[in-house]
């Protein structure tokens, strides 16, 4: 990798200004949709302005074709009523939830970047945002500028589409926390286009199983009210329904009954989607973690080394004029994936994306942002790197790098000793 006219990365990609901020803080990474919702000021500004939030953004054709589907449904147009998430952990829920949310409140944002353009533009839309980790089952969630609390689901709902009047027309089911009749959910949403999303409704659900109402409990209501939900969406014209689910049984926390419950609740209606798959992940990470993608000029050197050394290395071995032809092949595709990944070696997406993945607490998109955040930092910090950061580029010798990869992958008894034996000890090998 010391071929003439190879630069190192550090010197080639520009980070962007988050990664190498002086008050970086891997929160940036995160992201709840309630809070992004209630206009909370804490977000990051990334997130929470919509044209800052599309252009750190790239569209995934399953996040593409998700807002196709819900923008045309919105639009009185042809689209799945009904869709429902189903991600890995860590695999782009939250992102995909904001991503609706800013399209539907600021359709214009989405023009800011190429993937954006050309999706359809309904009038103005009303949003109903429910998530479950910020609504308390027991006291419900304060409605804003107002003296009093919506106690369920559907009262939230209600007056996030039309406020007070909206609350109004639920004021006695929501009061009394018992599921509003199907018609009276048709009658709220109306003709006029509303966007509803339920995020992190499982967890919401395990908590209201406590809330005692009259024989029942909150949680039987509310899973009443989701099916009736669906059902009334699918009977109004402009109004889409996009919830959440975990698709691993780690992440129900065992309730893995209620989760395959919930997950029926809409079989005739809904639509599943998985927003981020295969290889899309690295344009992920390129267009979050850089301030601008490189173009082939620049990733054509690094990525041609790679091909001379491992065709060289290939045809050294090859027996025959089709194993000679293979090793050819071999050498392309690496250009390519070398290429289309820089400055990231695709053998470390792939150790993330396929092995780290089968670790139960790494989360799939988020926990890879927050590594190879770590690991740009250091190589920008100490201003030298080699021609792409591949598995054996990791600059492990720095705490934030090792404490980012112990918090991804876990098990810091068992790897502190290895590394400090064998990679940055004084003593090592």
């Amino acid at each position: 990798m010391s071929a003439a006219g190879i630069k190192p990365w550090v010197e080639v990609v520009s980070l962007h200004p988050d990664v190498i901020s002086e008050n970086f803080s891997e929160d940036i990474f995160a992201l709840d949709l309630g809070p992004l919702a209630d206009g909370n000021p804490n977000v990051p500004a990334v997130y929470r302005d919509p044209e800052h939030f599309f252009r750190a953004s790239y569209l995934t054709s399953g996040l593409r074709s998700l807002l196709q589907d819900a923008l045309s449904r919105l639009c009185g147009g042809a689209g799945n009523r009904v869709i429902k998430l189903v991600t890995p952990f860590g695999g782009g829920k939250s992102h995909t939830l904001a991503a609706l949310l800013h399209a539907a409140r600021s359709r214009k944002a989405l023009d800011v970047i190429p993937e954006g353009q050309g999706l359809p533009k309904p009038a103005k839309v009303r949003t109903a945002v429910f998530d479950g980790q910020f609504f308390d089952a027991s006291t419900g969630k304060a409605i804003p500028s107002e003296d009093f609390r919506a106690r369920t689901m559907w009262g939230w709902v209600a007056w996030s589409l039309w406020g007070k009047n909206g609350y109004e027309q639920f004021r006695v089911q929501d009061e009394n926390r018992l599921a509003p009749g199907g018609d009276e959910i048709i009658a709220l949403l109306g003709n006029e286009p509303n966007l509803i999303l339920l995020d992190e409704v499982l967890n919401y659900l395990i908590s209201a199983g406590g809330v005692k109402v009259h024989q029942t409990t909150l949680r039987d209501e509310t899973m009443t009210f989701l099916q009736r939900l669906t059902v009334a969406v699918g009977n109004t014209p402009k109004t889409a329904l996009v919830f959440s689910l975990q698709s691993s049984k780690r992440e129900s926390l065992e309730y893995v009954n209620l989760l395959q419950t919930v997950d029926h609740l809409a079989a005739r209606k809904d639509q599943r989607r998985e927003p981020v798959e295969g290889n899309e992940i690295l344009s992920v990470i390129q267009r979050r973690l850089l301030a601008k993608i490189p173009d082939e000029s620049q990733a054509t050197p690094a990525a041609t080394a790679y091909q001379e050394i491992v065709t060289q290395m290939r045809r050294a071995y090859a027996r025959s004029a089709a194993e000679q032809q293979q090793a050819e092949e071999e050498g392309l595709a690496l250009r390519n994936r070398v290429r289309s990944s820089y400055p990231f070696h695709p053998a470390l997406i792939d150790l993330m994306r396929e092995r780290w993945a089968a670790i139960p607490d790494f989360q799939r998109t988020r926990g890879a942002l927050r590594f190879l955040a770590a690991c740009l930092r250091a190589c920008h910090r100490d201003g030298k790197s080699r021609a792409v950061l591949g598995p054996g580029d990791v600059p492990m010798h720095d705490a934030e790098v090792r404490l980012a990869f112990f918090k991804e992958v876990g098990q810091q008894a068992d790897f502190q000793a290895v590394l400090e034996h064998d990679l940055v000890g004084a003593n090592a090998r």
